[in-house]
C-alpha cells in the first residue's frame, strides 16, 4: 500500500469575504487617481482650447512647419 498523504475529506478551506490581494495604501491610490485626472483635463484643454488657436493663428503658417520651413 502506497503512503502518499491524502487530504482529510471534512477539511474545508474557506476564504475570507473581502480577501485583500493587493494594497497599495491611500496615498498611492489617491495619487494615481489625480494622476487619471489630470491627464483627462490636459487632454481636453489642449483638444478644445491649443489645437484651434494654434490652427487659427495668422502669423504662423502651419501647414509649412511640419516641413521645417
Amino acid at each position: 500500500m502506497c503512503s502518499l498523504s491524502e487530504p482529510a475529506v471534512d477539511t474545508v478551506t474557506v476564504y475570507p469575504e473581502r480577501l485583500l490581494v493587493y494594497h497599495s495604501g491611500t496615498g498611492k491610490t489617491v495619487f494615481i487617481g489625480c494622476l487619471k485626472l489630470t491627464t483627462i483635463f490636459l487632454f481636453i484643454f489642449s483638444t478644445l482650447v491649443l489645437a484651434p488657436a494654434y490652427i487659427q493663428a495668422p502669423e504662423k503658417d502651419w501647414f509649412m512647419i511640419s516641413a521645417g520651413q
